[in-house]
């Protein structure tokens, strides 16, 4: 992979940065299994579309250690390691798609709850037919979230990722507009 492909920076949307560099200071591991419902806004598309995201556990900072280090032996390894442990999913409700599986997850502090950032291999879901887009691009859920688990997100499709220099997972690009996250709730 290149440098310069590597290096496209733009830094759209900070939850995803926070979120990873605060779960690399604390070592968030783990956590108790949590499920997510919210409807889904973008311009041009119905909106009758609710998804439900479901989170069983954090990425390890030894997890995003090893992504780092395949990402230096190309694509194929790098989505070989990647895709080792699911760390949940995504289920749209409203449209014909099949469940989408997290595989990088991270949970922030924030000062009204919480932040939490989703990681997948890329679908392109809401931007239509004729959007292909080339490299190693990605899906990208992030949440936040106040103390009772209400609030909202976006969605990202086709965006690409960066490893900064402290070795924190991040959002470096997008190609398409990210769809909005509303009245996301945690399901009781």
């Amino acid at each position: 992979m290149t440098d310069r492909r590597r290096s496209r920076i733009v830094r759209p949307f900070a939850l995803a940065a926070t979120a990873a560099v605060l779960c690399g200071a604390v070592g968030l591991a783990g956590a108790d299994k949590q499920t997510f419902r919210a409807r889904v806004i973008k311009p041009d598309f119905p909106n009758n579309i609710t998804v439900k995201l479901d989170l069983s556990e954090f990425s390890t900072p030894d997890e995003i250690a090893a992504l780092r280090s395949a990402l230096d032996e190309g694509e194929k390894a790098f989505l070989k390691t990647f895709r080792k442990k699911a760390k949940g999913s995504l289920m749209f409700y409203g449209i014909e798609q099949p469940s989408i599986k997290f595989y990088a997850a991270f949970e922030a502090p924030t000062e009204k709850g919480r932040a939490i950032a989703l990681f997948a291999e890329n679908r392109t879901v809401l931007s239509g037919p004729g959007q292909a887009y080339s490299g190693l691009l990605f899906l990208v859920a992030t949440l936040e979230v106040d103390a009772q688990g209400n609030g909202e997100g976006r969605l990202y499709e086709n965006a690409y990722i960066k490893f900064t220099p402290d070795g924190r997972l991040d959002i470096e690009s997008y190609r398409t507009v990210p769809a909005q996250l509303i009245q996301v709730r945690l399901a009781k």
